[in-house]
């Protein structure tokens, strides 16, 4: 999930539904990962930590995860692009070169290769978000990146990375 994760990011009902909501679901790392954005509280991450799935289990807004799948790696890229303090501040998010210097540097140090690797993150290129996507980009080599932000649907190009944008939780895209 691209982040947005509630409505109101200060609102603990808002949280602890959707904590409950992905608990009934069994929704656990790898295949579900629920990145924070702009609406979830940006700047402060108490309510993002205790109840989302990778704050719960990592204790941070980004990482990366392995699964294997009919015997191929496939490794899942998660970037916080809403990092800045106020969303009126930085509407077009904020990837900070320290988290991506700390990525790639956990990426070199795992010897792990994977056969595939899929990036994901908020918000697209747009602002101060662009430069650091790119480098994470570059040194992984993704076969596509997952974001939101826009609240509409588009798939794009980015040299040979297919860019996926989502809609609301999926909704469909009309309008």
């Amino acid at each position: 999930v691209s982040g947005d994760l509630i409505d109101v990011a200060s609102s603990t009902p808002n949280w602890s539904l959707y904590r409950s909501a992905v608990d009934a679901a069994g929704m656990a790392l790898p295949f579900y990962v629920d990145l924070p954005g702009n609406h979830d509280d940006p700047g402060r991450t108490e309510h993002y930590m205790n109840y989302s799935v990778v704050g719960r289990a990592i204790s941070r807004t980004y990482g990366y995860w392995d699964q294997v799948i009919d015997g191929r790696r496939i490794r899942i890229i998660a970037a916080d692009t809403s990092r800045g303090d106020d969303y009126f501040e930085n509407p077009t998010g904020f990837l900070d070169s320290a988290q991506v210097a700390e990525l790639i540097s956990e990426l070199d140090a795992d010897p792990a290769q994977p056969d595939t690797t899929i990036m994901m993150g908020h918000h697209d290129f747009s602002g101060d978000t662009e430069e650091q996507l790119q480098r994470l980009m570059a040194h992984v080599h993704p076969v596509a990146y997952l974001f939101g932000h826009r609240h509409s649907t588009d798939v794009s190009w980015y040299e040979d990375v297919l860019m996926l944008r989502s809609d609301t939780l999926g909704s469909s895209g009309a309008g």
